[in-house]
């Protein structure tokens, strides 16, 4: 009923009489969807009809549509967006991957490169292992044993310096090689070693087959495995045995074979050795007395004697003690803080030393002894220090002394050094001029005489005096050069004058025939001899009177006059005087000097005046400096006058001024 009030229910039932439940029906303009699920029912129960549903499906269509078309916008702008961020990120993420990629083939290439180079390092490395293999086989003396020590493998070397084939090494024990000598001590500390995996070193003496020695230098070293246990012993040893000989020969070339002492090299390898020391040479002073007078046997023993007694009071203080020369011993402290304490010692030992006697058979000798003491850092100067501090204690007389900086003897060194150079220089630029000076006859004033005298020009042509420079040349074994330079330069500037001129010579040039012959060529070849007079200095220089007096006699049947000069200075033996037969008495300056007013000198220069006219000598006075002294000397009858008084030495010949 009430679906009649609907017209279009009316065109449903004229189109589609028999419609079925949830049947979708198209009414042209409408489509429906029916559903007759509820049915109606009479009080009987009796079904009297259908709720029909319609389901206008037509406007849902359209929503439907709609919504579809929403959907697929929504769909198609959220896939476009998760596309482009897909791409985006895809493209950060191929981007990241191109770099790891990159990476990775960096790495790749790096790590090829790396293992290339690996490669060849460790064929570098091979190589070198076998370089290092062939060479230590090739210099060494190798062996391997097992954990007890029995030989599996011997190198060549092992070979030829044993003497063994290697098979009759493989298999045996190691100590087929051991020498008896050996203490077991050794091989049991050897063992101990390297059982707790440590290497061993240390010097051992073996055995050859032919029975012979030889010595290595060994080095045991423990093989272990991955399970830090030891698989083997490898043995490298090098032979020492000329080493160790040439050691033995060099500590006999450093020992002094008579006392058994270490000698002067020893000496100064031990300073060298010590940052700080004090040093003592004990030089024996009549050593040469003792040797020319007893001999050598007797005077070996005398050594031997005093290196007992050095040793057996030095020993238990930790001194060292040595035989540095033929005369002369050293005591060495190492490390030492107190000279007073090692000098005290020292000078024990002297006076003990000194004091008691070395008897050597019916002999009793006695030793005189002096010392030089030096403390220095420096061991090369320590020594030379010493040296300087023992001739300084010999200088004055004193039986010890110790270094110091102010030391004369550095001072008289320095001066010597620097005039030694000044004094060769002079020569070979022939700068050594004869000076003469003139010796007047006091009573006709005239110069009769002129003496010859050496000097030096300088290189800024300086004259210098032979103060500076005599004695030195004497030293120098320059003096004979000298004397001839005189002797020649003299000649020359007296050969065309009627003057007569005297020459200096010493007993050194007395006893050098070089010099006797250029002074007898001078003289007869220019004709000067009996106008030369030679001049012999008086005085504790003269030991053999016998050369000095054929000397004299030879020159003087050449013509020759002879002069004693500084007479009074030295020990004047009057009767040599006599026997040299002088002609000239030249009386010394330090008589003559101060004549006008010391007693005592002119008391002296009488007596010697009075023996001159006893022996018909004539006399010349030296150093006349001043008019006083002029009048003195001629007052008390002396013949001739020298001095500053009438003129200085010149390098020509100055004559007396005419009245």
């Amino acid at each position: 009923v009430v679906a009649s009030r609907f017209p279009f229910i009316q065109r449903l039932r004229e189109h589609h009489p028999d419609i079925s439940d949830n049947e979708q029906v198209d009414l042209g303009d409408k489509v429906f969807t029916i559903h007759t699920e509820q049915p109606i029912r009479d009080i009987n129960g009796k079904e009297t009809g259908r709720v029909i549903f319609f389901v206008d499906k037509t406007a849902y269509s359209e929503k439907f549509h709609s919504y579809i078309l929403i959907a697929l916008g929504v769909t198609v702008v959220f896939l476009s967006l998760v596309y482009f961020l897909a791409n985006f990120f895809l493209s950060k993420i191929i981007r990241k991957i191109n770099e790891k990629q990159q990476d990775i083939e960096t790495l790749n290439r790096e790590l090829a490169k790396k293992s290339v180079d690996q490669g060849r390092e460790l064929d570098k490395n091979l190589s070198l292992l076998n370089s290092y293999k062939r060479a230590v086989d090739g210099s060494n003396i190798v062996s391997k044993t097992t954990p007890k020590g029995v030989i599996t493998y011997v190198n060549d070397e092992f070979i030829r310096v044993s003497g063994y084939r290697a098979d009759e090494l493989i298999g045996q024990p190691h100590n087929i090689i051991r020498h008896p000598d050996m203490p077991a001590e050794t091989f049991a500390e050897l063992w101990k070693t390297i059982k707790a995996n440590k290497i061993w070193k240390g010097l051992v003496k073996n055995r050859k087959k032919d029975g012979t020695t030889y010595i290595v230098d060994t080095t045991i070293v423990p093989i272990l495995n991955e399970r830090n246990e030891i698989e083997e012993f490898i043995g490298i040893r090098h032979d020492v045995t000329d080493l160790m000989r040439q050691k033995e020969e060099l500590a006999e070339i450093k020992t002094d074979e008579l006392t058994g002492l270490g000698n002067k090299s020893a000496l100064k390898e031990t300073l060298s050795a010590h940052n700080e020391n004090l040093l003592a040479i004990l030089n024996i002073d009549n050593y040469k007395e003792i040797k020319d007078f007893y001999g050598v046997d007797v005077t070996d023993s005398v050594i031997k004697t005093i290196a007992g007694r050095m040793s057996d009071y030095f020993n238990l203080k930790g001194f060292g003690l040595f035989k540095i020369s033929a005369e002369q011993f050293a005591a060495m402290n190492p490390n030492a803080t107190c000279k007073e304490s090692f000098m005290e010692e020292i000078r024990a030992f002297i006076q003990k030393v000194t004091q008691r006697s070395i008897i050597h058979g019916v002999n009793e000798i006695f030793i005189d002894m002096t010392v030089g003491i030096a403390c220095s850092q420096d061991s090369k100067l320590i020594f030379r220090h010493a040296d300087l501090a023992l001739k300084e204690a010999k200088n004055k007389h004193k039986d010890l002394y110790l270094y110091d900086d102010n030391i004369d003897l550095l001072k008289q060194y320095e001066h010597n050094l620097l005039w030694t150079s000044k004094l060769k220089k002079a020569i070979t630029s022939d700068k050594m001029r004869a000076f003469f000076q003139p010796i007047v006859n006091n009573e006709t004033g005239r110069f009769d005489k002129y003496e010859s005298l050496i000097r030096m020009e300088d290189e800024e042509g300086k004259i210098i005096s032979p103060y500076f420079f005599l004695e030195l040349a004497k030293h120098s074994k320059l003096y004979p050069y000298i004397t001839r330079t005189v002797i020649t330069q003299s000649v020359w500037m007296f050969r065309n004058n009627d003057r007569e001129f005297s020459i200096n010579v010493t007993a050194d040039d007395v006893e050098n025939p070089d010099t006797v012959a250029h002074l007898e060529k001078e003289l007869t070849q220019n004709g000067v001899a009996s106008r030369c007079v030679i001049e012999i200095t008086e005085s504790e220089e003269i030991k053999d009177y016998t050369q000095v007096n054929a000397f004299i006699a030879h020159f003087k049947e050449l013509g020759c006059k002879i002069a004693i000069d500084d007479f009074g200075s030295g020990y004047s033996n009057f009767n040599y005087i006599a026997d040299l037969g002088a002609d000239y008495i030249k009386i010394d300056g330090s008589l003559i000097k101060n004549i006008d007013t010391n007693q005592t000198s002119e008391l002296i220069v009488r007596t010697i005046l009075a023996f001159a006219k006893e022996m018909g000598i004539k006399t010349i006075a030296e150093f006349v400096a001043t008019e006083s002294i002029y009048n003195k000397v001629k007052s008390l009858g002396v013949d001739y006058s020298q001095g500053y008084y009438f003129a200085e030495p010149r390098d020509e010949i100055v004559f007396e001024k005419e009245d």
